[in-house]
């Protein structure tokens, strides 16, 4: 039985494990497959084409979570564990690229740029409203201290009503 045909590359190669058993096997990423070979003697192995990749919306399913890569396929669905984060996104990078689509990036410039944009709307939007609750509310509580006032004056001692003079003659 061959194994790769004559136009088929190889684009990476890594030792992996699937669908959470133990066992290390061969991942082999090729432009028209990926082949998956567990090391066991008596193993049969994996075999994807990547036209049977699920692609929605120009979006690959794949996706990664650390070292894990989630991967959707017309047969039902693949779990793959690296050994590092690194190789994970190189290999959807690869997956990518075998397929001739481009994978959307996001870089951390972009990131701080949208949340300072949305950052500032929220502040823009939320200063008028604070600004009016104060001024609604100022009213209120001045005339709550005007009358609290006296009362505390006929309660408290005779020192704490000169403070209490002092206080309810500023408001």
């Amino acid at each position: 039985m061959k194994l790769f045909e004559k136009d088929e590359k190889i684009l990476f190669e890594d030792i992996v494990t699937y669908n959470n058993i133990k066992k290390e096997c061969d991942l082999c990423l090729t432009n028209k497959r990926i082949i998956i070979k567990p090391k066991a003697l008596f193993s049969n192995k994996l075999l994807i084409f990547l036209d049977e990749i699920v692609i929605y919306r120009n979006k690959i399913k794949l996706e990664q979570d650390k070292n894990k890569v989630y991967m959707q396929n017309v047969n039902g669905n693949l779990l793959l564990n690296f050994d590092d984060e690194k190789k994970a996104k190189k290999f959807i990078d690869a997956v990518y690229n075998a397929l001739g689509l481009k994978r959307n990036k996001i870089n951390v410039k972009s990131v701080i740029a949208g949340a300072a944009a949305v950052g500032a709307v929220a502040v823009a939007g939320r200063v008028p409203v604070v600004g009016n609750a104060v001024a609604k509310a100022a009213p209120v509580v001045g005339k709550a201290v005007k009358t609290a006032a006296p009362i505390v004056k006929e309660v408290a001692a005779a020192g704490a009503e000169k403070i209490i003079d002092k206080v309810s003659e500023k408001i």
